[in-house]
């Protein structure tokens, strides 16, 4: 009787394993890294520690441990070795062939619209990132 009792316990953690296994993201936004030994612009105390990250989207400049949105959509935040950035949109990547998708910089998202029409919003069938 044991031996039953153990394999309902299998069988319902595998149930639960396969019903929330959609649940995890396959894939996240695309993260950049700038540093230093990357040639990126970074301005320097006399001890030649950093103090402060110019992003190269806009020409910004933040000061360490700053998190900012730049004009290319990512949020970006400023660390003693440089500066990392993420794409804070997801990016459509199947959807019916009589739509296209237009990137909406003012409001950091993807717009898929009928290529005949733009008015009409199609549905995303697949998206990566964020």
């Amino acid at each position: 009787m044991g031996g039953t009792s153990l394999l309902g316990m299998v069988m319902t953690l595998l149930v639960c394993i396969v019903l929330l296994l959609p649940a995890v993201p396959l894939s996240e936004s695309a993260c950049y890294m700038y540093s230093k030994e990357e040639g990126d612009d970074f301005e320097l105390s006399e001890a030649r520690d950093f103090t402060s990250c110019t992003d190269k989207s806009d020409g910004t400049i933040h000061e360490i441990g700053d998190s900012w949105k730049n004009h290319d959509c990512m949020k970006c935040t400023c660390f003693e070795e440089g500066y990392r950035c993420c794409e804070m949109f997801t990016k459509p990547v199947k959807f019916s062939k009589d739509c296209e998708a237009i990137f909406d910089r003012e409001n950091c998202r993807y717009r898929v619209h009928r290529k005949d029409s733009p008015n009409v919003e199609c549905p995303i069938w697949k998206a990566i990132g964020k």
